[in-house]
């Protein structure tokens, strides 16, 4: 039966089917087999589980209905990581992370310079907030430089903890 269940279609970004008996179908392809947890059956859930993945050949059924500009969470292509920073969406950039975001002081200081930062190249914060992108807080330094002025900024008290000068 590969007809669209209304009660369940919202739940998922795919197209959702029905077994004979009713039930929603795995979200595999080829599978016909009822869906037992996170849209797959049991095979193909435990498949995951005890894999961490799915066959590359597997194929989900999808219709991206929900992805980017059109995902009601949208928030205009930015975000932040756990440590603060601002990553905004640049898809096709060349050192995007797998989901298209790279970090806002990056593209600061490429559009600055004209050009794209090599791999060596590090953005230092100047005055140590990394959610603050201004230009004038941000340089160019390579590795060996920037841990350099890190180790010049902190200094080890009595307890074995290190401070900020």
């Amino acid at each position: 039966m590969a007809r669209e269940h209304p009660r369940h279609a919202h739940l998922f970004s795919r197209v959702v089917q029905l077994t004979r008996d009713g039930r929603v179908k795995c979200c595999i392809v080829t599978c016909q087999q009822p869906m037992h947890c996170r849209a797959l059956c049991k095979s193909h859930h435990h498949r995951r589980v005890v894999y961490k993945n799915l066959k590359p050949d597997v194929k989900i059924q999808t219709d991206h209905k929900f992805y980017g500009e059109r995902n009601p969470k949208w928030r205009g292509g930015q975000t932040t990581d756990g440590h603060g920073r601002v990553l905004v969406r640049s898809i096709g950039h060349p050192y995007a992370n797998d989901w298209g975001y790279v970090y806002r002081y990056r593209i600061r200081m490429e559009k600055k310079l004209g050009r794209f930062l090599r791999s060596e190249e590090i953005v230092h914060h100047k005055d140590g907030n990394c959610s603050n992108d201004k230009l004038s807080n941000l340089e160019i330094c390579d590795s060996s430089l920037h841990s350099k002025i890190h180790y010049q900024t902190r200094k080890i008290n009595k307890l074995g903890q290190l401070q900020k000068l």
